[in-house]
């Protein structure tokens, strides 16, 4: 008997060990395409680009990218401890790297970038469990499509900024896009409470996860007990934005673009017919895997959401370049392939079905 429990328990760490190393790997995949794509679009790495690493961190970016605070401040906070001669190492290193130049490496902040890249590879790993903790959590099906779900919700992130570019708070976005629904699903509220305020920080958007927790808790909470909750999360969500507002009120730049009309078809005039042609793919593809089986899919994760996309999707159609610059869906994205996966699925004949307590 205790030789099959040590068995058993051996099977499991070779199996938690293995999962490890293949996320580490395609993280490593989606890493190497969002440094080489930031890179070369010349964003990312030039000190003098309106939205540069640097400026983001050094929090002198230009509205409205400088209120997405939360990981430049996370890198600026560990700069601030480093002693000067470790940073004054790392920047001589750096300097003149074939690689660092081909991917346009001019900025004189070498250690903060890095910094930075390494908080984004380990968030790219907390996305894939993330994703996997989700569907471990909403499906029931084959434990090996639990482990490989997040490979393949890895692997997508890059048709998101191919044709785009990259920003150093976009990791952190598709990771609270993640973890937003996970806690809200499972009704952690005092970690929701925790993440709330983060996600904030990082991103704006974040009021969309109030309109999935009043989605959630609805059947569950008086009607005076949500409604607390819900100007609760306003107050959090109204009182940091003033905050940035405040602290950012000297940057240059616009608090935002409106966008409509160039989303409405102003962007097949000012983009290449292969792009056009990419974004209408992408979208297509989405919405059929969406909307495929859609009364098949778990009810409580269709409510919320919808719940989320029904404020997300008209506010990002008036204030991103919603149809070419795919990277200001990332918001909705973790929500929406978690939709999508029974879609998948069902396409490749495997057998996944809803857990009782997100079907009723």
């Amino acid at each position: 008997m205790e030789g099959r429990e040590g068995k058993s328990t051996r099977g499991k760490r070779l199996r938690s060990v293995t999962i490890f190393l293949v996320y580490v790997y395609v993280a490593g995949i989606v890493m190497f395409c969002f440094v080489l794509r930031g890179g070369l679009s010349s964003l990312n790495f030039r000190d003098d680009s309106y939205m540069s690493y640097t400026k983001m961190i050094n929090w002198t970016a230009e509205w409205p990218y400088v209120y997405r605070t939360l990981l430049p401040s996370l890198v600026k906070f560990v700069g601030a401890l480093t002693p000067t001669a470790v940073k004054q190492r790392v920047n001589s290193y750096a300097e003149n790297k074939p690689f660092l130049k081909k991917i346009g490496w001019t900025t004189r902040y070498s250690y903060e970038c890095l910094v930075s890249l390494g908080f984004i590879f380990v968030v790219w790993i907390a996305f894939a469990y993330s994703v996997r903790h989700l569907v471990q959590m909403v499906y029931v099906t084959d434990p090996a499509v639990s482990d490989m779900a997040p490979v393949a919700a890895l692997l997508l992130v890059p048709a998101f900024f191919l044709e785009n570019w990259t920003a150093i708070y976009d990791p952190m976005v598709v990771l609270m896009g993640s973890l937003g629904p996970l806690l809200i699903l499972k009704r952690e509220h005092k970690w929701y409470y925790v993440f709330f305020p983060l996600a904030v920080l990082n991103k704006v958007t974040a009021v969309i996860f109030t309109c999935a927790f009043a989605a959630r808790e609805f059947r569950y909470m008086s009607g005076v007990r949500l409604g607390a909750h819900i100007a609760a999360q306003i107050m959090i969500w109204a009182g940091l934005m003033a905050l940035l507002g405040f602290l950012f009120k000297d940057n240059p730049g616009t608090k935002a673009h409106f966008q409509l009309f160039w989303n409405l078809g102003g962007f097949v005039l000012s983009v290449s017919l292969l792009h056009t042609l990419y974004s209408l793919a992408f979208f297509a593809g989405f919405a059929f895997l969406i909307g495929y089986q859609w009364k098949k899919k778990p009810k409580v994760l269709r409510q919320v959401f919808l719940a989320m996309a029904l404020l997300f999707i008209p506010a990002v159609m008036m204030f991103g370049r919603a149809m070419d610059e795919l990277r200001v869906w990332y918001d909705l994205y973790p929500a929406a392939f978690l939709v999508a996966l029974p879609s998948i699925c069902s396409i490749l004949q495997i057998e996944m079905t809803s857990r009782p307590e997100f079907d009723g």
